[in-house]
């Protein structure tokens, strides 16, 4: 189970990773 824990904790990682890129990506026109 080690390794599936493991895997889990790479995608949540990887996908919180990726939501800050694209976050950065848009610009903040709604102020």
């Amino acid at each position: 189970m080690e390794g599936l824990n493991i895997v889990i904790i790479i995608a949540v990682l990887l996908f919180v990773r990726l939501g800050i890129r694209l976050f950065k990506n848009y610009p903040r026109s709604e102020d």
